[in-house]
């Protein structure tokens, strides 16, 4: 056998020995490319699907990024609601005005936005002209804000993002309780009802 048939065989062989091994490692890393984390809204986190290339013998990105799903975007879609004749007029005069934390930081300006559907809710309830008290409407503000955080931020990914969300709600809430201009603000609303709205 003379060295040119020894070189095509070693070049052959050594061919189909990175074949074999191509194939094997594709299959082996095709099945270890896990999902990976990524940020949705709302700084909750969902999945991305990777993928083996095995040009580059490493995973990429592909498929869609899979999000918990997208919050309430409207005060309708409150699972605790105000429901009186005047609510139609409220929301064309553009009463409901959103969440009125005057805080600037990133966490405050976030759940400000969130919440904004539970706030426009709640801003309702406080013109409601059918008797409600402040304590009942800050209430019904509280049971929604945790049903938004509930319903958004679930899986194990999204423990501390759910935890945090429960503990904005908690503030949002005390602050309602405590605060005088809270107490103004319910009796403005109340009057503006009266004058208004008929009963």
């Amino acid at each position: 056998m003379n060295c040119n048939s020894i070189i095509s065989i070693l070049r052959i062989s050594l061919a189909t020995a990175i074949l074999l091994l191509s194939a094997s490692l594709s299959t082996l890393a095709f099945a270890d490319c896990p999902d990976k984390p990524v940020t949705c809204d709302f700084g909750a986190i969902g999945t991305q699907g990777t993928c083996w290339k095995a040009s580059k013998l490493t995973c990429h990105d592909c498929g869609p990024k899979h999000c918990p799903g997208a919050p309430p975007t409207s005060y309708s879609q409150m699972p605790y609601k105000t429901d009186f004749a005047c609510v139609v007029k409220i929301v064309l005069a553009k009463q409901p005005d959103g969440c009125s934390n005057p805080a600037k930081d990133p966490a405050s300006l976030m759940y400000k936005q969130f919440f904004k559907p539970a706030c426009d809710e709640h801003d309702i309830c406080y013109r409601n002209n059918i008797g409600v008290t402040k304590g009942a409407c800050d209430a019904q503000f509280k049971r929604n804000m945790d049903a938004m955080c509930i319903g958004y931020y679930h899986g194990v990914m999204n423990t501390a993002q759910k935890a945090s969300c429960m503990s904005a709600s908690i503030t949002y809430h005390t602050t309602l309780a405590i605060a005088p201009q809270a107490k103004e603000a319910f009796t403005q609303d109340q009057n503006w009802t009266k004058a208004n709205c008929a009963r």
